[in-house]
C-alpha cells in the first residue's frame, strides 16, 4: 500500500495527455530552447562568407551507434510492456512537478502508451537528424582559425544534441518501468546538469568562434 503522498490523483484522469499549467517543461522545449538559443547567433553568416577552407564533413559521435541506442533503447521497452501487459498498474504517470513527483496520472491503454513511447522516438530521431545534418554543412568561415573554431562549437552542439536525445529516449521509462519512486528527480537533476555545462561550453566555444571571425 502506497501512502497518501504517493496515491494517484485518480480525480484528474479525464484530462488525459493534457499538461498542466505547472510543472517542469517539457524535456524537448527545454532542449530545442536551449540549442537554438545558444545555436541561432553563430549560424547566420551571408552564403558570400562561405569558404572551402577544410570542407570535410564531420561526423556524429559514435557515428550510428549515437542514435540507434536511444532507438533501441525505446523498442526494447515496447517490447518489455507488452510481454509484461497484464502485471502493470492500471494507471501511469505522465508529467511530474519541479519536487520530482508525478501531479498528473492517466489510465494504461494501448494507444496511451503508444502515444508516450512514440513522441518521444520522434523527438529522439529530430534530435539526431538535427545533429547530423548540421555536422554535415561546409564550414562557414573565411579563415583557417576560424574554421577549426567552428567544426569545435558545432560538434560540441552536436554533442549536446545527442546527449538530450538520449536523456528523453529514457524519460518514457518512468511511466512505463517499476523504477524507484522518486527517480524522476535524479534524472531531472542530471538532464539540468548536461543542459547547463553543455550550454557553458557552447558559450565558450562561441565567443572563441566569434573573435577567429574577426580577427
Amino acid at each position: 500500500m502506497r501512502n497518501a503522498k504517493s496515491r494517484p490523483s485518480l480525480g484528474r484522469d479525464a484530462r488525459g495527455l493534457a499538461q498542466p499549467p505547472h510543472g517542469v517543461l517539457h524535456p524537448g522545449q527545454l532542449a530545442l530552447s536551449a540549442g537554438f538559443a545558444v545555436h541561432w547567433p553563430y549560424t547566420a553568416i551571408p552564403r558570400h562568407a562561405r569558404s572551402p577552407v577544410n570542407p570535410v564533413p564531420q561526423r556524429l559521435p559514435g557515428r550510428w551507434l549515437s542514435g540507434a541506442i536511444p532507438l533501441l533503447w525505446l523498442g526494447g521497452m515496447t517490447g518489455w510492456v507488452w510481454i509484461r501487459w497484464a502485471y502493470l498498474p492500471p494507471m501511469m504517470p505522465v508529467h511530474w512537478g519541479l519536487n520530482g513527483f508525478p501531479d498528473l496520472w492517466v489510465r494504461r491503454t494501448p494507444s496511451a502508451v503508444a502515444m508516450r513511447i512514440g513522441i518521444m522516438g520522434a523527438l529522439c530521431l529530430a534530435f539526431i537528424a538535427l545533429a547530423a545534418l548540421l555536422l554535415h554543412q561546409p564550414p562557414q568561415a573565411r579563415s583557417p582559425e576560424a574554421t577549426a573554431a567552428e567544426r569545435v562549437f558545432r560538434r560540441r552542439t552536436a554533442l549536446l544534441i545527442v546527449a538530450c536525445a538520449w536523456f528523453i529516449a529514457f524519460q518514457p521509462a518512468f511511466s512505463l518501468l517499476p523504477l524507484p519512486y522518486g527517480s524522476f528527480r535524479i534524472w531531472m537533476l542530471l538532464f539540468a546538469a548536461t543542459l547547463l555545462t553543455g550550454v557553458g561550453m557552447l558559450v565558450r566555444s562561441g565567443l572563441r568562434l566569434r573573435s577567429a571571425r574577426l580577427r
